[in-house]
Formats: C-alpha cells, sequence, structure tokens
C-alpha cells in the first residue's frame, strides 16, 4: 500500500510539473508574441530606438526562463526590464535625437507626415460651401444636412454607405424624414439621431468622413461649414515629391521637410538622421553659443566662490577659535547658534498661539 501511495504521489507530481512547465512556456510565448508585434508596429512608424529597445526586453525575459544557466536572471528580469525602458532608453534617446532633427515640425515618422500632408484639403473655386447639420445611426452611419448659399437643402449620406443613391431630396415622409425645422432641417431621421452643434463638432469621426458621390465629395471643414474639399497635394512615392494641385508648385524633401524652390515648406516634417549638424551649427552660431557660454561660466564661477568663501569663512572662525587669547569666544559662539535656535523658538511661539 506504501508503495503504491508513493508511485501515486511521484506520478502526480510528475503531472503537476509537466502542466506547469506548459503554462510557462504558453506564457512566455504569448508575452513575446504581444511584444514582438510592438515591436513591429515601432518599426513600420520609424521608431527604432525604442523598437532595440523592446527587442533586448523580449530577449531578456526569454533566456532567464528558458536557459538553465541564466534561470537566476528571471527574478530580476522585470526590474532589468524596467530599467532598460526607463533608464537606458530616455539616455541612448537623447544620444540619438542630438544626431537627428528632432523638435519643432519634426516630431512624426515619415510615413506619418506624408499621411498628414496628404490629407491637407482645399475649397477649389468651382466648389461649394454648405451650412450642415449631422445625423448619425447607432451603428456610426451619418447622414449630413446641407444648405447652399442659395438656399437649396439637400441631403448626403457617406461615400463609403452601402446604398444605391447617396444624395436625396430632403421631402418629409420620404427615407424616413420627418418633421422639417424652421430652418429646414429635419427633426427627425428614421435610424438616426440629430447632432446638435456641441455634439457634432467634439466628434472626431466627422472631420474624417467623405460625405456624397465619389467623383464629388463633400467634408465638414468647420462646425458651420462643409465644403466640396479636394485634396491639395499630391505625393509620388516614387520621387518622394510633392505637388501642390492649385499652381503645381513642387516640394522637394530636404533633411525630414519638404521644401519648394523658393523656401516654402510642408508641415509637418519628420525626424530624420542628419549627422553632425547640430553640432556644427551650435558651434558656428552666437544666438546658440553665446547665451549658453554665459551660462556656464556663470555656473563655475558660482560654485567656486560659494566654496571659496564658505571654505575661507570656516577656517578663519576655525583659527580665530584656535587663538587662546581671543577674548569673547562664548559671546561669539551664541551669535553662530542663533540662526540655528530662531527657526524652533519661532516654531515654539506658533504653536503656543
Amino acid at each position: 500500500m506504501e508503495n503504491s501511495s508513493s508511485i501515486s504521489t511521484s506520478a502526480a507530481k510528475k503531472i503537476i510539473s509537466g502542466v506547469s512547465s506548459i503554462l510557462k512556456y504558453i506564457i512566455i510565448i504569448a508575452v513575446d508574441l504581444i511584444l514582438g508585434y510592438f515591436t513591429y508596429r515601432l518599426v513600420d512608424l520609424d521608431y527604432v530606438p525604442l523598437a532595440i529597445v523592446v527587442g533586448l526586453i523580449i530577449l531578456l525575459i526569454t533566456v532567464s526562463f528558458l536557459i538553465p544557466k541564466l534561470r537566476h536572471l528571471k527574478w530580476m528580469s522585470i526590474g532589468l526590464s524596467a530599467w532598460l525602458l526607463f533608464s537606458i532608453f530616455p539616455i541612448l534617446f537623447t544620444i540619438y535625437n542630438g544626431f537627428t532633427n528632432y523638435g519643432d515640425g519634426h516630431l512624426i515618422s515619415k510615413a506619418l507626415a506624408i499621411e498628414q500632408i496628404s490629407k491637407q484639403k482645399y475649397l477649389p473655386e468651382t466648389g461649394k460651401s454648405y451650412e450642415w447639420v449631422a445625423f448619425r445611426s447607432d451603428t456610426n452611419d451619418y447622414l449630413l444636412w446641407l444648405k447652399d448659399t442659395y438656399g437649396n437643402t439637400t441631403i448626403v449620406r457617406m461615400v463609403d454607405a452601402d446604398a444605391e443613391e447617396h444624395t436625396l431630396e430632403v421631402i418629409p415622409g420620404e427615407n424616413g424624414i420627418g418633421e422639417l425645422d424652421d430652418k429646414g432641417v429635419p427633426k427627425t431621421i428614421e435610424g438616426y439621431t440629430r447632432l446638435n452643434k456641441i455634439t457634432a463638432s467634439t466628434d472626431a469621426n466627422l472631420t474624417n468622413i467623405l460625405f456624397g458621390e465619389a467623383d464629388r465629395t463633400i467634408q465638414v471643414r468647420s462646425p458651420s461649414e462643409a465644403a466640396e474639399l479636394l485634396p491639395l497635394y499630391e505625393y509620388d512615392p516614387d520621387t518622394n515629391i510633392f505637388t501642390d494641385v492649385r499652381d503645381g508648385k513642387t516640394f522637394r524633401e530636404i533633411e525630414g521637410t519638404w521644401t519648394a524652390t523658393d523656401g516654402t515648406k510642408l508641415i509637418p516634417g519628420y525626424t530624420e538622421i542628419i549627422g553632425f549638424d547640430n553640432f556644427v551649427e551650435f558651434a558656428t552660431s552666437p544666438g546658440l553659443r553665446g547665451p549658453l557660454v554665459i551660462i556656464v561660466v556663470w555656473n563655475f564661477i558660482f560654485a567656486t566662490m560659494s566654496l571659496v568663501l564658505t571654505f575661507g569663512l570656516g577656517l578663519l572662525i576655525a583659527v580665530i577659535y584656535s587663538d587662546p587669547n581671543f577674548k569673547g569666544k562664548k559671546i561669539l559662539r551664541s551669535l553662530l547658534l542663533i540662526p540655528y535656535t530662531i527657526p524652533s523658538l519661532i516654531t515654539i511661539l506658533i504653536w503656543r498661539g
């Protein structure tokens, strides 16, 4: 009986050990996959320095749990990961930024800069502007009531809406349109909620949605205006050039900023490595070099004079006290102690009321 019990106990321990090992590997793989995807996204967005640090964290966690000789590191892996992320990375990132154009107008990656510039719109001469009121369904499907400068009203669907007609006449009783208010805006549309000005102006989706027909889109331009806007710039990925569609002006990339021949620049630019240009500019620019030199010199003077004066005054007092013939030591000692006793005395008086 005892042998049978010990065998059962041993088998149970082996099963538990096997299950725990499997769970450990599953957790490690899951963590690695999550961090790996995060690293991939960082690289995709051109945040390479942070991606390198996250990659090192993945490597640290993996080897500390899977390599027997390094298992003692598993208890330190979380702390080391935090150390890499919050201490080492800021230092390396600061050094890295010293060799880039990182700063105002160059805070994002190239892909994001291209995306933001490509989204810029303009109102062509033939384009119309409208007053607008938005309606939203529970599935985030939008309708836009429009009124042009001549007083004509219409309702338009989103360009990608699954419907045969994207432009609707404002006729009560048709297409779920209810009674109109005194401005000609439907009070209700079946399946939709009318958005007031505050709700509409804070809706992050509205300004990014294209309404109307695919060849004649309308976008919300401001809280009071919608217009037939067109893309302001065209981007050619082969030549890395933006072109202003209004006048054909081209913008070529120069150190992370698309710049025209007349000096006009597109905003935003993107972060790019520029080598030692920052250091050269600092060394050759009086506007940068002058103030910093004054600050550095003053800091050295302040530190030096503070040390000399405190040391000299202390040495003088020590020499005076070491003279056995010096009279009035007790009085001088009392005077020196007054600055230490006054705060306590004032505190006592305050507490006494």
